[in-house]
């Protein structure tokens, strides 16, 4: 597998620096061969269920969401004024108290919607804990000096 771009991370990181709550999760662009990965890193304030020390399933959902955008931006440095229109998250296994990773797959670009599979797993990448489908509205920049 090819290496991201320095430029393809970079847009990525850019991603996560421009989105608040992506920093207050602690969010942070990584590379595995052509992929770019998200880390979040455990807190205990990302625990939803104190009982059983599961992560939130908003913050779960929140960390598949960053990863697809992230990816589409690596992508596409241009997709950087991307609005989501449509998500589904399915929670494959409870959450444990540890760091949580997520990488997206572009599925389809469009010449409006982009299309982005996301999956998180927290100690094996063969062992999902939540998958996501996010479609997301590509907004056109208008020019200015017209």
């Amino acid at each position: 597998m090819d290496k991201p771009q320095a430029n393809q991370l970079a847009s990525a990181q850019q991603l996560i620096a421009d989105t608040p709550f992506a920093h207050w999760l602690g969010a942070q662009v990584t590379e595995e061969g052509s992929d770019v990965l998200i880390h979040v890193p455990f807190n205990e304030m990302l625990v939803g269920n104190s009982r059983i020390r599961a992560i939130h399933g908003g913050i779960m959902a929140s960390i598949l969401e960053i990863a697809a955008a992230a990816t589409l931006v690596a992508h596409d440095p241009a997709a950087a004024r991307l609005r989501p229109i449509s998500m589904q998250t399915n929670f494959l296994k409870s959450t444990k108290d540890t760091d949580t990773w997520a990488r997206g797959i572009i599925r389809k670009i469009g010449r409006r919607i982009d299309t982005i599979e996301a999956i998180a797993w927290q100690l094996d990448p063969q062992k999902p804990v939540a998958i996501a489908v996010c479609d997301f509205a590509r907004t056109e920049v208008k020019d200015k000096s017209q």
